[in-house]
């Protein structure tokens, strides 16, 4: 209900109440508030037809139980159609329209699935909108005419009661009753209509445009700026959304005592293993140490004594001390002791040598 308009009623009547010093029950006529309203009501069925006076009594309705659409609201919904559109795809857009609250968006919808040409689209709604306009205009045409013919009767009333003889102050009545009905009923539900049918076209303009908007794909954030020029800079949206954001997952309750154990396993695990790797590398250290042990003792008489010889050279030593053939210039040819790598077979550069000779002998044979 609109309570703008209530507040208007009460008001206005307390006021005039007020003003008659508290005699308001003579100001009571009943012929006169017959020959008002009645008066009134019999020139408007003369003026229009039955159908359109019944109808601006169902705009009187509008004007007292509903409200004009919210065009914030609608900006916000058309959004959300051509999200949907773009993330799912046009056909999408059938279902919500089953719950969308505005026959023109429903309307541009349907015509947007079932695939129909936008000049088609645009001419469709834009001649709904122009209809729809024509019957609005009218129905507030009846009602201010309604309204001036009550204000008509009430001067009727005051020259009959002149007519009979009456005073002034008895004309004055039906003329009193004629000036309320028009100012507080007539005109002012004529003009309260003209801006509830101004508003609801400025909607259904921003409908087309949406609609029209969401048929060529464009971007959901282009649309909401398109659509935020039909509303007041105090009602355009500000770009935030609200984000859905997931319940975070209830954490099972842990009792301290596990907590205190659990990490006495952690740091017992930390240092184990760091006491493994000191005995890992102690491990290593000792094997290392043995190994070249080993190879001190493997090595030959000739590198234990520190006798050094050229490449190739071959040396014969004693089991202590060093070879005999560097002590006394001498040496045995025939047999040979090692050489100074270690090993105790023959040098691999004579033994290739030896091969090279019989090979040449056995040439020269042939």
């Amino acid at each position: 209900m609109d309570i703008a308009t209530i507040i208007g009623w009460v008001a206005g009547v307390a006021i005039v109440l007020q003003a008659t010093s508290g005699e308001w029950a003579g100001l009571y006529n009943g012929t006169a508030v017959l020959v008002v309203v009645g008066g009134g009501l019999a020139a408007t069925l003369v003026a229009f037809p039955l159908r359109e006076a019944l109808g601006a009594l169902g705009a009187v309705k509008n004007v007292l139980m509903v409200r004009p659409p919210e065009s914030a609201d609608m900006v916000e919904r058309i959004v959300g159609y051509a999200e949907k559109a773009r993330r799912e795809g046009i056909l999408s857009l059938e279902k919500p329209m089953a719950d969308e609250p505005n026959m023109l968006t429903r309307a541009g919808i349907g015509l947007v699935v079932d695939g129909t040409e936008p000049d088609l689209i645009m001419d469709i709604l834009e001649t709904e909108l122009h209809h729809v306009a024509e019957r609005h205009a009218q129905r507030q045409r009846v009602v201010e005419r309604t309204g001036r013919h009550w204000a008509l009767f009430g001067g009727v009333g005051a020259l009959l009661v002149l007519a009979q003889g009456g005073g002034v102050v008895g004309a004055v009545v039906p003329l009193l009753y004629g000036v309320l009905l028009y100012g507080l009923v007539g005109g002012a539900f004529a003009r309260k209509l003209g801006e509830y049918h101004e508003r609801e076209a400025l909607a259904w303009k921003l409908v087309i445009e949406g609609v029209m908007a969401i048929q060529a794909g464009d971007n959901p954030r282009i649309i909401e700026h398109k659509l935020s020029v039909f509303l007041a800079p105090k009602d355009r949206p500000r770009g935030e959304r609200k984000q859905v954001v997931a319940a975070p997952e209830k954490t099972p309750d842990i009792a301290p005592e596990e907590v205190e154990r659990y990490l006495e396993e952690q740091r017992g695990d930390v240092g184990g293993g760091a006491r493994g790797g000191r005995q890992d590398r102690g491990r290593s250290r000792r094997e290392g140490e043995d190994w070249s042990g080993r190879a001190r003792e493997e090595r030959p008489a000739c590198q234990k004594a520190g006798v050094e010889h050229t490449r190739g050279e071959v040396c014969r030593a004693g089991r202590h001390g060093r070879p005999s053939g560097m002590a006394d210039g001498s040496g045995d040819s025939d047999s040979f002791a090692s050489v100074h790598s270690g090993s105790g077979s023959e040098p691999p550069g004579l033994e290739s040598e030896g091969e090279g000779e019989d090979l040449a002998t056995e040439g020269h044979g042939r």
